[in-house]
Formats: C-alpha cells, sequence, structure tokens
C-alpha cells in the first residue's frame, strides 16, 4: 500500500501553471532579486509537498480522497477560467463599457 503522506501533492495545480509555463516547464525566479533559480522546472515537480493534502479520518487512517477531488475538478474548472475575456457576457452586455 502506498503511504499517503508520501505522495506528492501540489500547491499549485499542474494546470494553473501550464497558464503560465513553456510547454510543461516554468522558470522559477527568487522572489526578492529576481534572479533565475531554474530555468526550466518541471511544473510536475514544482509547487509540490508530500502528503499535503492527506487528511487523518475519523478511523484515525491517512485519506488523501481530497487530492483525488481537486483533480477531478482541476480540470472543467481551468476550461471555464481559460475562456474569461473582457467582453461582457449575461444581463450586463447591453450595457457599455
Amino acid at each position: 500500500m502506498v503511504d499517503p503522506f508520501a505522495e506528492m501533492h501540489h500547491l499549485v495545480s499542474r494546470g494553473y501553471q501550464r497558464n503560465f509555463a513553456d510547454g510543461h516547464r516554468v522558470t522559477v525566479l527568487a522572489a526578492r532579486s529576481g534572479e533565475i533559480i531554474d530555468p526550466a522546472r518541471p511544473i510536475k515537480s514544482n509547487f509540490v509537498r508530500a502528503g499535503y493534502n492527506t487528511q487523518i479520518g475519523s478511523t484515525g487512517d491517512p485519506d488523501s480522497r481530497l487530492e483525488r477531488e481537486f483533480a477531478n475538478l482541476e480540470r472543467p474548472i481551468l476550461d471555464q477560467i481559460r475562456r474569461v475575456t473582457r467582453r461582457p457576457v449575461g444581463p450586463i452586455s447591453a450595457r457599455r463599457w
């Protein structure tokens, strides 16, 4: 059995990181200096922590269902986010900006 606390979970989803990636890699900068720490880090290994979304269930056993639920929601939510534009839609579309 896999140890749920050893599974690598993303703090920032891979799908969201793809919005800023060149293919499947991102450049990582130091926040204060702007220095490039890694010019091409794979998003698979970026923003990850072991067992980050693992909870202890009522039985006392580790439960990583939250990570799986996030994964199930990720694609449809990101697809909606990517469709957002500045163009007004709905009741406000009749008004001028």
